[in-house]
């Protein structure tokens, strides 16, 4: 299956090993001016219930880890780095959707992010 049908989400091909090089520079702001950088870090809720993942500009705050999740037929991933523990979580999967509806490296990336690195989940 061709991920172009997706358009911009489908545009951007990548391995593990490309994306273990992008969450820093994704996260650090690398390739942006700080004022943009401080703009897409003002992060705000995504849920009424608390100890959920905030959001910036293009960017999640999932517990600590800044990055982005993604999915198109076929395919979810999450790609998050921790600039305090220097750490990061690439979760790659071939399946979008699993049948309760869910996004499986969202729920993946829970259950490292609680088993591996403790953090705390609601």
């Amino acid at each position: 299956m061709s991920p172009s049908g997706a358009w911009a989400a489908g545009a951007g091909v990548s391995t593990l090993d490309d994306l273990l090089r992008w969450a820093p520079v994704l996260a650090d702001g690398e390739l942006l001016g700080p004022r943009t950088q401080r703009e897409r870090l003002t992060f705000v809720p995504t849920s009424d219930q608390p100890g959920r993942p905030t959001y910036g500009l293009a960017i999640a705050n999932f517990f600590g880890f800044l990055g982005h999740d993604g999915q198109i037929p076929g395919y979810n991933n999450f790609v998050g780095y921790d600039p305090k523990r220097k750490a990061t979580v690439v979760i790659l999967v071939n399946l979008n959707q699993s049948p309760d509806g869910a996004a499986p490296s969202d729920e993946l990336t829970k259950l490292v992010l609680s088993e591996v690195f403790h953090v705390p989940q609601a």
